[in-house]
């Protein structure tokens, strides 16, 4: 094993864990009080979708929707290792584990589950509670690191429930939320979203947990995003992807010099903005995207097209499914 090491979101990428799968036996989750209202970021279809389908197991509720995200899951990890990528996967949820909290069991995100920079991992803090429990499918592997001194393992407090109900607005007074989808690493400089996922008081952790070492810029998005890693990527020093409609902030001052391609708000709906760098030059991105894609080419990147079509309907593209090890600094 190697010392875990993310200094950019471009450096190239040599260990990373890739999400699970679904089983046949997973169940959306369960809908309850606050969904309504906290959910709005979801594309139209698919909040119906989910809700109607509240607990039923994946497969049942829409078994050819099921078989394309198992499919271009695979097809995502092969890729990677084709590109000599080492690739982990989460431990399956077993026993009690699976019901924690909520029934319902998605494995495919690992990114919203842990903040990495440097050797440092920390915990998230989520608001959807059902999502915390992915942290138990890690747990074995950033337990051999920790022990091997190949990590620094820290978790956030966890909020309370009521996070995600009709109480949500009160609760969020003394609740750090933090999430992976919001902590983007530009060197010593990390920039995290604000809205559905992550808040001030994460903002606020973060900074605690890092020290003076780093800087944590917050970043308001508008109600659209889930995340800010579905409005900013950071493609290669000096080039990105932002959809301008959905960031509600003012870019901090590293990012100002950046060229960015453009993305409107309906292909960050659809994920467009959330692909993954291998290095400098290599981008992975969801095939669909072809425009996105010939902008990417312009600017001479090398694009490697990823089918993530069925993934990117429940909200999560390329990025989500990701969770850095090891990015060789440049």
């Amino acid at each position: 094993m190697s010392k875990i090491n993310v200094c950019s979101e471009w450096g190239e990428l040599k260990e990373v864990v890739i999400g699970r799968p679904l089983d046949e036996d997973d169940c959306i989750f369960e809908w309850t009080t606050g969904m309504d209202q906290e959910f709005s970021w979801l594309k139209p279809d698919t909040f119906r979708f989910l809700k109607e389908n509240s607990g039923k197991p994946w497969k049942n509720a829409n078994p050819e929707l099921f078989a394309k995200i198992n499919d271009q899951v695979g097809y995502y990890v092969d890729t990677l290792g084709k590109h000599g990528v080492t690739v982990h996967r989460p431990d399956r949820l077993v026993n009690e584990d699976r019901n924690y909290i909520n029934r319902g069991i998605e494995q495919i995100w690992p990114r919203d589950c842990f903040c990495t920079v440097g050797s440092t991992v920390i915990v998230a803090s989520l608001r959807m509670p059902w999502k915390r429990k992915q942290q138990f499918s890690l747990a074995r592997l950033y337990t051999q690191k920790l022990l091997a001194g190949e990590c620094t393992y820290v978790s956030a407090p966890q909020p309370s429930t009521e996070i995600l109900s009709t109480n949500t607005h009160e609760a969020e007074k003394t609740a750090i939320l933090l999430d992976g989808g919001d902590f983007l690493v530009h060197g010593r400089d990390i920039y995290l979203g604000q809205g559905h996922g992550s808040n001030a008081l994460g903002a606020r952790f973060a900074q605690a947990a890092l020290g003076e070492e780093y800087q944590v810029y917050p970043l308001k998005l508008a109600d659209a995003a889930l995340h800010l890693d579905c409005t900013i990527a950071l493609v290669r020093p000096g080039l990105g992807i932002i959809c301008r409609d959905w960031l509600v902030s003012e870019l901090p001052p590293a990012l100002q010099r950046f060229t960015w391609i453009e993305a409107t708000a309906e292909e960050a709906a659809w994920l467009g903005v959330n692909g993954l760098p291998l290095n400098p030059e290599t981008y992975l991105v969801d095939a669909a995207h072809t425009r996105i894609i010939r902008e990417l080419r312009s600017h001479g990147v090398e694009v490697v097209e990823v089918p993530f079509d069925g993934p990117s309907y429940l909200g999560g593209s390329l990025r989500c499914a990701s969770q850095p090890l090891i990015r060789q600094e440049i």
